[in-house]
């Protein structure tokens, strides 16, 4: 009975998210809001995600930097910003081959983003204190890439993948190394190794003779939180909430089997993300 309320309520949100992506509506005009930690560098290219404050819609604009200082700038930015002006939109282009990568789809199915914008030299990006817990959350993750952008390269590049979940495109040639070496699904873990981190605080927990319920209480209370940190991807997502459906089988003393559990952690997230399935690969 629950599962087919759920199975119905996924079916019409899937429908909408279909129409919406069918139909997008094109953003008016208005104040746009930079989180600093979706600030993508690039060479000289800086890919900025901007949100609408008055209709909350996602627009991804592009600008090119005039030197390096302005770069460093950008790369250090840990303060969200305001892009208020008119910007010339734009639907994000799709695939013109046959079987190539389609970044207006993934862009529509995955990041609900459907137009972009060049912002030209000279417009105005106003830095803004935090103004809200959401602000001051993502101003947090930012320096904390900012941090892990001062280790080693390739120490660098696994922490920013594991504990973050943000791939610099400077990486991609330590990428392709590790391709190459058939390793490469290291970073394709899926959310793995946040089952390792719970194994890891609960045997530490153990050993210091820490109640088994104040780890459970502690793990309610992080794991939400560290599902922010990394961004909310899905597979982060699907980990975490998997272990959080075990941590109150277990308070409840609920049988339930693994098969069960994943299978209502999908149906879920299903819920949250109709295009789930598609990105089932992602890491």
């Amino acid at each position: 009975m629950v599962s087919g309320l759920v199975l119905c309520l996924g079916g019409c949100h899937f429908w909408l998210a279909r129409r919406t992506y069918e139909q997008p509506v094109r953003p008016n005009n208005q104040v746009y809001k930079i989180q600093p930690d979706t600030i993508k560098v690039a060479g000289d290219q800086i890919q900025l995600m901007a949100q609408g404050q008055n209709d909350d819609q996602r627009v991804v604009c592009y600008y090119r930097c005039q030197s390096s200082a302005e770069k460093r700038r950008w790369q250090t930015t840990n303060q969200p910003l305001l892009l208020a002006g008119d910007i010339e939109l734009e639907r994000i282009q799709g695939a013109t081959n046959r079987n190539e990568f389609d970044y207006a789809r993934f862009m529509g199915q995955q990041k609900h983003c459907f137009y972009q914008a060049n912002i030209i030299d000279g417009t105005v990006f106003r830095r803004i204190p935090p103004q809200g817990w959401l602000d001051w959350f993502h101003q947090r993750r930012q320096q904390g890439l900012i941090y892990l952008r001062q280790l080693p390269p390739a120490l660098s590049f696994h922490a920013e993948a594991l504990l973050c979940g943000v791939r610099e495109s400077d990486g991609l040639a330590y990428q392709n190394v590790l391709g190459q070496l058939g390793i490469i699904h290291l970073l394709s873990l899926s959310g793995l190794h946040v089952f390792y981190f719970v194994t890891i605080i609960r045997r530490l927990a153990t050993l210091c003779r820490v109640p088994r319920e104040w780890v459970n209480v502690s793990l309610f209370c992080l794991l939400p939180l560290y599902a922010l940190f990394v961004g909310g991807g899905t597979s982060i997502t699907r980990a975490i909430g998997l272990i959080l459906l075990r941590l109150i089988c277990e308070v409840s003393h609920f049988q339930q089997s693994r098969l069960d559990s994943w299978s209502w952690v999908l149906l879920v997230n299903l819920l949250w993300q109709p295009y789930l399935l598609i990105s089932m690969g992602d890491c």
